[in-house]
């Protein structure tokens, strides 16, 4: 931000972006003229951390499954877990060739992933207590549909305890919004942009 001379510019994060984001809006509220969350994790959740990310963010995992997983895991099953993400929409055509889905599946991004859950439902829980002394413009969009980041656990609740943050649920939409429903997206940073004084 300081680099490239944005102030206080308007934020938008999607998914775990959305939390980083977040983070960014508690921590450093002059530095932030408004914040847009998409299908953001926001809250923690019930239940442990899922075996596959208590073993990658151990230290045997790292050292021993995660170049195991790296080496062996197929493609056909990378690129399934990426149309489970966008479900119940479809991945939009050559999606997976212009992402490189595969890039997921190296060492250091997986070992680098299964960190950042393994703290996530931490950090959240100690930043959630911020949000009600939030005062600046606040864009909560999520799908109705999302299974990977829970409407009820995370946006509905985020809403409720920012002061004047707005709600837009997206029905039958999955945790991808910007590329299911992208016009509705525009419209909320639009939104956003506006009640921030930056249009």
């Amino acid at each position: 931000m300081v680099e490239l001379g944005a102030d206080r510019p308007l934020v938008v994060g999607h998914s775990y972006g959305g939390s980083v984001a977040l983070a960014w809006a508690v921590q450093r509220p002059r530095n932030i003229a408004g914040l847009v969350t998409l299908a953001a994790a926001s809250h923690p959740w019930q239940g442990d951390l899922p075996l596959f990310y208590r073993v990658t963010s151990s230290a045997l995992g790292r050292a021993v499954a995660v170049p195991a997983i790296a080496a062996l895991v197929p493609a056909n099953t990378v690129n399934g877990m990426v149309e489970g993400v966008f479900a119940p929409q479809s991945e939009p055509e050559g999606y997976a060739a212009h992402f490189g889905p595969l890039m997921s599946a190296s060492r250091k991004t997986l070992a680098a992933n299964a960190q950042q859950r393994a703290t996530l439902k931490d950090e959240l829980a100690a930043m959630a207590p911020g949000y009600p002394a939030l005062s600046l413009p606040v864009e909560v969009l999520h799908g109705d549909a999302d299974t990977t980041v829970g409407l009820d656990i995370h946006s509905r609740p985020l809403s409720r305890e920012v002061p004047g943050a707005r709600l837009t649920v997206l029905p039958g939409v999955g945790h991808m919004p910007h590329h299911a429903d992208p016009e509705a997206v525009v419209a909320v940073i639009g939104r956003a942009a506006a009640r921030a004084g930056l249009r």
